[in-house]
C-alpha cells in the first residue's frame, strides 16, 4: 500500500485552486494574515479551522505534516 500524499494532484492545478480559495476567504473574512500568504497549500488552508493558524511566515514550525513521521 502506498501513503497518500497532498500533493498527489497536479501540483499547478492544487495551487490554482489554493489561490482561488484564498481569494474567496480573503473576500469573505477580512484580510486573514493566513490568506495573505498565498504561496502554497498549506498556507492557504491554515484559514480553514482544520489546524491552528500559523503565524505569517513559516519561520521556525512548517505547516506540513512532513515532520510528524
Amino acid at each position: 500500500s502506498q501513503v497518500i500524499i497532498f500533493n498527489e494532484r497536479d501540483p499547478s492545478q492544487e495551487l490554482n485552486e489554493a489561490d482561488s480559495m484564498c481569494r474567496q476567504f480573503k473576500q469573505s473574512r477580512l484580510n486573514h494574515k493566513c490568506a495573505a500568504h498565498k504561496s502554497s497549500v498549506d498556507d492557504c488552508l491554515c484559514i480553514l479551522p482544520r489546524e491552528r493558524p500559523v503565524s505569517k511566515g513559516k519561520s521556525h514550525s512548517s505547516p506540513q505534516p512532513d515532520d510528524t513521521f
